[in-house]
């Protein structure tokens, strides 16, 4: 850990106005929950402002929010993520944008009920991007997010069982043999045995079990 960051302060000390490396190196202290990673996320908002690099202004308020969501401070994420979507929808970072509305989606999810209509609204136009963007990694992810809000807000069982088996089915396609198919076969389990097909949650679970130990 601190060999990485030795690594990431030198870059930034050949070149001050390395902006990308400043954002890994924010990223790595959040990650690792390292008290620096509030104070550099603010500095380099700062700088990208002062800049005017909305692509790196965007991501850092992307990851503020993730923070904020890990810490179940969803207003405080609600607020960066709605400032990150509105920078990258002007400068057209259709990456950011997806990632932007589904991280929305899940602060409306937990904490703000009257935004609740817009959280399937939200992963379904995070799908369409990432599906644009062949980003398979996001497609299995946001399939599962939509399995889960199908079925736990607006109880709609049989939209939940198909983005389910769709998030399994690209798992699959894709020969993702490490998380991608573990979530796929979790997220199948997950819903057999909550509508009381226990043998075949079970056995969707113990897939997903075994994947993991490979």
């Amino acid at each position: 850990k601190n060999k990485a960051y030795d690594l990431l302060n030198k870059s930034l000390d050949i070149d001050s106005d390395l902006l990308e490396s400043k954002l890994i190196l924010a990223k790595s202290y959040l990650h690792s929950r390292d008290s620096n990673g509030i104070n550099a996320c603010k500095d380099l908002l700062k700088e990208a402002e002062k800049m005017g690099n909305n692509k790196i202004l965007a991501e850092t308020l992307r990851l503020l929010g993730h923070n904020s969501l890990f810490k179940r401070d969803f207003h405080s994420g609600i607020t960066y993520f709605e400032r990150s979507l509105l920078i990258s929808n002007e400068i057209n970072d259709k990456k950011n944008i997806a990632d932007s509305l589904c991280h929305l989606a899940w602060s409306y999810a937990y904490a703000d009920v009257r935004n609740h209509h817009k959280v399937i609204k939200f992963f379904e136009k995070g799908y369409s991007i990432f599906k644009e963007l062949n980003d398979f990694d996001a497609l299995v992810g946001t399939c599962l997010d939509l399995g889960y809000s199908y079925m736990h807000i607006n109880g709609d069982l049989e939209k939940s069982l198909e983005y389910y088996t769709l998030s399994n089915t690209i798992s699959i396609e894709q020969n993702q043999k490490n998380l991608g198919l573990i979530c796929g076969s979790l997220g199948l389990g997950t819903y057999y045995t909550y509508t009381g097909d226990f043998i075949k949650g079970d056995n969707y679970l113990e897939q997903s079990i075994d994947i993991s130990n490979k």
